[in-house]
C-alpha cells in the first residue's frame, strides 16, 4: 500500500489548499441560504401561470383558464419555447399550462387522453404539483358530471347544463392553504442551491487535488523509488485510483454532514431528500472520474490550476448553478452535458415531483442517472488508456 499512503502523505501536506480552502468557499457560497428566515404557517397560494392556448376560443378551454382566474394570476404566453423560457426567467411564470389544439372536444367526447393538458415549471415543484392537483380535480368532476347528465337525459352531452352543473359542484371553492413550513423551505434550499453549489466546489477541488497530486507522483524520483520497491504499475495504478475514491467519499460524508447541520437536519426526513441525497452521490463518483481525466492531461502545476479554474467556471454556469438554466445558450449546454452536473441538476429537480411521477418521468430519471454513471466510466476508462501509454512510453 505504499502508493496508497503516499498519496494521502501528499495531500495530508497541503492540507490547506486541499481541505480547508474548498470547505471555507462552501461555507461562504451557502451560508447566506441556510440561515434564511423560515416562517412556519398556513397562507393561501395564489400561483403565477403562463397560458399558452392552443385551442382558441373553445368554451371549454375557456372554462379552465376563467376557472384558474378566479384564484391565480395568469399571463398569455405566445408559442414557442423562447417565449416561455423568457417568461420564467423574468418572473412572469412560475408554472406553464399548455391547452393543446382540440382539447375542449376531446373532453367533451370523454377523450381527454388524445389532447392532455401539458403543465411545467422550472424551479417551483410545489406550485407545480398545486395546479397539478387543481386541474386534476376540475376533470374528474367534468367526467363526473357528464357521465351523470347523459345517462339522465339520454342524449348528447349540453354544454350550458355542464357549466351549471360544475359551478354548482365547485360554487364552494375549497381555498387551498399551503403549508409554508420550514422543513419545506429547507429542502427546497438544499436541493436547488447548497447541492448544485456542492457540485461545483466539486469540480474545483478534485481537479485541483488530483491533479497536484498526481503531478508529484510523476515525478521521475517517486517513480524510480517505487520502481526499486518493486511495485507494479497495475498496483501503483490501483492504489492511486483508490485512494483518490477514498479522498473523494470522505469528502462527500464532510459536506453532507455539514450541510445537514446547516440545513436543519432535513436530508433524511423523507424519501425525496434521501433520493436526492442518493443521485448527490452518482454525482460525485462521476465528477471524480472527470477529476481523474483531466488530471492526467495535466502536465504542470499551473495547468492544474489554470483547469480547475476554468472548468469549474465553465461547468457551474453552463449547468444552471450560477444562473437559471434557461439562460444558458445551448451551445453551452451542450459542452457541459459531458459532465454529471447538468443531469444531477436535472434529476434532483425531478426529484422534487417523485409522489406524482408519470412513467414518463420515471424514465426520463433513470435516464439521467444512466448518463452519469455512463459518463463516469468512460472518462474513468480514458485515464486509465491514458496512464497505460505513459507507462508503455517510459518502458520503451
Amino acid at each position: 500500500m505504499n502508493t496508497f499512503k503516499l498519496f494521502f502523505k501528499l495531500v495530508k501536506a497541503n492540507w490547506v489548499s486541499h481541505l480547508f480552502l474548498p470547505a471555507v468557499i462552501y461555507l461562504a457560497m451557502t451560508l447566506p441560504f441556510a440561515f434564511m428566515p423560515q416562517e412556519t404557517n398556513f397562507q393561501a397560494r395564489s400561483v403565477q401561470i403562463g397560458i399558452v392556448n392552443k385551442d382558441g376560443d373553445d368554451p371549454i378551454s375557456q372554462d379552465v383558464i376563467h376557472r384558474l382566474s378566479t384564484h391565480h394570476h395568469l399571463r398569455s404566453v405566445e408559442e414557442g419555447e423562447k417565449a416561455q423560457v423568457e417568461a420564467f426567467y423574468m418572473g412572469k411564470a412560475q408554472v406553464m399550462l399548455m391547452i393543446p389544439s382540440g382539447f375542449g372536444k376531446a373532453l367533451k367526447d370523454g377523450r381527454v387522453q388524445d389532447a392532455p393538458l401539458e403543465i411545467t415549471s422550472k424551479d417551483y415543484p410545489q406550485e407545480e404539483r398545486l395546479v397539478k392537483e387543481e386541474l386534476a380535480t376540475y376533470l374528474n368532476t367534468w367526467q363526473l358530471l357528464a357521465l351523470a347528465q347523459m345517462r339522465v337525459s339520454g342524449q348528447e352531452l349540453e354544454l350550458d347544463q355542464q357549466f351549471k352543473d360544475l359551478d354548482q359542484a365547485l360554487e364552494d371553492h375549497v381555498e387551498i392553504l399551503y403549508e409554508n413550513s420550514g422543513d419545506s423551505e429547507m429542502q427546497l434550499g438544499v436541493g436547488e442551491r447548497a447541492l448544485p453549489i456542492l457540485s461545483y466546489v466539486f469540480v474545483i477541488s478534485f481537479i485541483y487535488v488530483m491533479g497536484t497530486t498526481f503531478y508529484v507522483m510523476r515525478q521521475s524520483e517517486i517513480q524510480k523509488r517505487e520502481r526499486l520497491g518493486h511495485v507494479k504499475p497495475w498496483k501503483r495504478v490501483l492504489e492511486t485510483y483508490l485512494a483518490g475514491a477514498c479522498l473523494g467519499v470522505g469528502y462527500w460524508i464532510f459536506f453532507m454532514v455539514t450541510l445537514n447541520s446547516l440545513f436543519g437536519g432535513v436530508l433524511g426526513k423523507t424519501v425525496i431528500m434521501w433520493g436526492i441525497v442518493g443521485a448527490s452521490f452518482i454525482n460525485m463518483l462521476s465528477i471524480l472520474a472527470f477529476s481523474y481525466f483531466v488530471a492526467m492531461l495535466a502536465n504542470s502545476p499551473g495547468a492544474v490550476n489554470f483547469s480547475s479554474t476554468l472548468l469549474g467556471l465553465l461547468i457551474a454556469f453552463g449547468s444552471g448553478i450560477f444562473v437559471p438554466l434557461e439562460v444558458v445558450s445551448p451551445f453551452l449546454r451542450s459542452l457541459v452535458s459531458l459532465v454529471s452536473p447538468i443531469w444531477n441538476i436535472r434529476l434532483t429537480k425531478l426529484l422534487f415531483n417523485l409522489e406524482t411521477w408519470t412513467i414518463g418521468q420515471r424514465q426520463e430519471a433513470l435516464s439521467y442517472v444512466g448518463i452519469q454513471v455512463l459518463l463516469g466510466v468512460t472518462y474513468l476508462t480514458l485515464s486509465l488508456l491514458i496512464m497505460k501509454y505513459r507507462l508503455k512510453a517510459q518502458k520503451e
